[in-house]
Order: structure tokens, then sequence, then C-alpha cells
């Protein structure tokens, strides 16, 4: 998506898909926290691999795998040690939901609490509920 007419399209997208289930003011609960979920699982990718074999191989050992995890991170503060990535979440549509919070509680302290001050979990059930959640992550997938 590399011009600004793609952008501007996938947003007037995602508010149609939202219309009638929200109003127009809470289309930014769900479009804003997204946007950043979907750069985070872009950023992380190149380290997605070290950081999760760093939590398997440590998972019970350390009291505080931090330190362990950011470092196989490229010494980074943003790091997700889940099983899934956006294209796994996708996968399995029928478990969206419940495999979209354990991909949350992956997420490095720093990204937690950004995912609070978003209160994005609290919309998971609600798009869930509207059959909404698969739809938008998906137009997400060429961002």
């Amino acid at each position: 998506m590399n011009n600004f007419r793609e952008k501007a399209d996938l947003i007037w997208n995602l508010a149609n898909l939202l219309r009638g289930d929200y109003k127009p003011h809470e289309y930014a609960d769900v479009i804003l926290p997204l946007v950043v979920l979907r750069r985070l699982d872009q950023a992380m990718a190149p380290t997605r691999a070290a950081v999760r074999q760093a939590y398997d191989t440590y998972k019970g050992k350390l009291e505080n795998l931090h330190l362990v995890l950011s470092k196989a991170a490229g010494n980074s503060s943003v790091y997700n040690y889940s099983e899934f990535d956006w294209e796994r979440l996708l996968n399995a549509p029928s478990d969206l939901a419940q495999n979209l919070v354990a991909y949350f509680n992956g997420f490095s302290p720093d990204v937690q609490d950004i995912l609070e001050k978003f209160d994005f979990r609290r919309q998971v059930s609600r798009l869930q509920a509207a059959n909404l959640l698969y739809p938008i992550l998906k137009a997400f997938e060429e961002v």
C-alpha cells in the first residue's frame, strides 16, 4: 500500500464495515489500535522466530524473561512471544477472538501498556459479536 489513495480507500472501507454496529465517533476505537498492532506485527517480523525460540528455551527457568526476550528482539522493548502473527491469526477464523487475546498477551510490557490505553480487548468481543472481527483484521492484511 504505497499511495495515499489506497490508504484513504482502506479507511473508508473499514468505516463502511463498522457502520451500523459502531457510531462514527467510535470508529477510531477500532481503526487506530489495529493500525498500531499491524505496524508492530510487521516491525517484529525479523526477530519473531528468535523471540519465540528464547521464550520456549527459558520459560519456567527464569522468573523475568523480559531481558532475554528483549535481547532476542534485537535489544528492543517491543516483542511478542505468542505463537501468533497476523497471518496465523487470519488462518484460524473460527478461533480468532481467542487467538487474538493470546496474541495480545504475548506482547512485551511496553506494548501491553499501549493495549491497555487503547482498551482494545473490549473491542474484540464487540467485533466478534457483530461478525466483524475477521473482516476488519483481513482488511489490514495488505497494509
